[in-house]
């Protein structure tokens, strides 16, 4: 609502934030999932601590969202050069004294942070601002309805769908991003079999 662009985390902040979103970084659940069940099978999950836990970017589990409109071919080649550099090792983004968010400082001069480290890190970059956890649009409107997000006071609202629609996130479509696609959410027509909701407009 302000014009801003930013940056995700975790998850594609488009579905409720729009193309000023730029890009987020995403897990690859499917990787991590797929890890943890071979711990388990070998015996050692048991064992298992937030530095072994979690594979990297090396084992693709953490990736990218598709980028924002807004964001340059020549931007994303410069994102996926960097990206791939950090895959193989050639440079480091997590070194020096590093300020965190809140007003201490981590690291050294002249030393990178280890990958042990920053698995088990506790902290965030001065310029990351926690706003805490918000609800999901499902907890927050019924069937028939679909959220739209207000980002000037961080809420959903959850205008009535049109008659003969159904709101996504209560519909047969996935409402959970993967690693490289977002669910915009609206309504959409009922299908054969489906009906609309009491509450649809």
């Amino acid at each position: 609502e302000l014009g801003c662009s930013t940056i995700g985390f975790v998850v594609d902040h488009r579905m409720v934030a729009g193309e000023h979103v730029l890009i987020s970084p995403s897990f690859n659940w499917g990787v991590i999932y797929l890890h943890v069940a071979e711990l388990v099978w070998q015996g050692k999950f048991a064992q298992a601590t937030p530095t072994n836990l979690f594979p990297g970017l090396q084992e693709d589990a953490v990736g990218l969202t598709a980028p924002s409109f807004f964001v340059s071919k020549d931007t994303l080649a410069e994102v996926a050069a960097a990206g791939a550099a950090m895959v193989n090792g050639s440079t480091d983004v997590f070194c020096g004294v590093i300020r965190t968010n809140e007003g201490t400082t981590v690291g050294a001069p002249r030393t990178c942070a280890s990958v042990d480290s920053l698995r088990s890190m506790m902290w965030q970059p001065h310029n990351v601002i926690d706003y805490g956890f918000w609800p999901a649009p499902s907890e927050v409107c019924s069937p028939g309805e679909y959220p739209e997000w207000h980002a000037l006071n961080k809420s959903f609202s959850c205008p009535a769908c049109p008659a003969g629609t159904q709101s996504h996130i209560y519909g047969n479509s996935s409402t959970i991003p993967s690693h490289n696609h977002v669910e915009v959410f609206g309504c959409e027509p009922c299908r054969l079999g489906e009906y609309a909701p009491h509450n649809s407009s």
